[in-house]
């Protein structure tokens, strides 16, 4: 009889295995090192935040030209995170005929720098907040983003995965379009660029994070149906970070702790995958939940990562019970 497979990881746990006694022994000279090189990797990401300015204010809505420096931009911010040449492996393109391209799994911020280096620059759909963000609200504005109204009462702080600035994605809980105006305008921006979208005419696909957190990357949490709706097809694309003892890319606590983490990586590996474009059946187009859910299990095994049975919702309604747990 076949034994079942193991469960996954909980989506916001390390999911690292541990490196041992040799490792460790072998890891500590390294240590000063990579100290040494934190400071100078601190002056990278500086000098390229302030080009990355510089040439949004001189491309202006120049597009093409905004798309060709922030590939390099974004490379060269892959690089001070640790992503060496040939380290970095691309394969497939974006269809011009995708108005959308779904992304996941969602780690951290460096899919920012890998969806600037393998997409350049997906137009971002977000709330105003976004294209006001000081770190990449220039870049929201420069490729075009779609920025829409949040409503003051609806602003969400409740976790610290919250604060993941996304300017290649729209906010996780814009899939749902139920209980929240919030919600459902950026569903219906997110319909309303599908309808204007004229395939094959050059046109920037927007960008979705459909998972809406960011995890572990060890296996697929359940899709908002956002992304996925209006009978329109989608580009899934799959991006991942093999690795073993550390995981470095993954945005679990506070945003401090998830910089410091990328900028004393020694190396990380990354890999996206762009896979042929996915165009709902009849039955499909009527269920955006189900034409979520069959793209979800075509990335999970384009990706080799099992499925995980949670989604954002819940994975935030078990933070806010240890929340309150803890304060008891």
């Amino acid at each position: 009889m076949q034994a079942e497979p193991d469960e996954p990881p909980h989506p916001w746990t390390d999911a690292e295995e541990p490196l041992g006694l040799v490792r460790t022994l072998l890891l500590l000279p390294c240590i000063p090192l990579l100290l040494a090189l934190l400071p100078v990797r601190l002056l990278l990401l500086l000098i390229l935040s302030l080009t990355s300015k510089l040439c949004c204010a001189i491309g202006g809505r120049s597009l093409p030209f905004v798309e060709l420096s922030h590939a390099v931009i974004g490379r060269c911010l892959m690089i001070t995170c640790g992503v060496w040449p040939g380290l970095f492996e691309v394969n497939g393109c974006i269809d011009p005929a995708a108005p959308v391209l779904v992304i996941a799994p969602h780690m951290g911020l460096l899919d920012i720098c890998v969806m600037m280096a393998a997409a350049r620059c997906p137009r971002p759909v977000g709330f105003k907040v976004h294209a006001h963000n000081p770190l990449v609200g220039h870049i929201f504005r420069a490729v075009n983003g779609i920025a829409v109204s949040k409503p003051r009462a609806e602003v969400d702080a409740v976790s610290p995965v919250k604060v993941v600035p996304e300017p290649t994605a729209a906010t996780g809980t814009a899939g749902t379009g139920k209980g929240s105006s919030a919600n459902a305008a950026v569903r219906q921006a997110i319909l309303d660029h599908k309808a204007s979208f004229k395939p094959n005419s050059g046109e920037r696909p927007i960008g979705l994070l459909p998972e809406g957190t960011t995890a572990n990357g060890r296996s697929l949490l359940r899709f908002f149906s956002g992304a996925f709706a209006g009978g329109s097809p989608v580009q899934p694309v799959v991006v991942t970070y093999p690795h073993r003892y550390f995981n470095a890319a993954c945005f679990l606590r506070s945003l401090p702790e998830h910089l410091l983490r990328q900028l004393v990586q020694p190396w990380q590996r990354v890999r996206v995958d762009f896979l042929p474009m996915c165009v709902p059946s009849e039955e499909e187009a009527r269920d955006p939940s189900l034409f979520a859910e069959n793209v979800r299990k075509v990335m999970a095994a384009a990706a080799k990562l099992p499925l995980s049975d949670r989604d954002a919702k819940q994975l935030y309604a078990e933070y806010r019970s240890k929340q309150k747990t803890v304060a008891l």
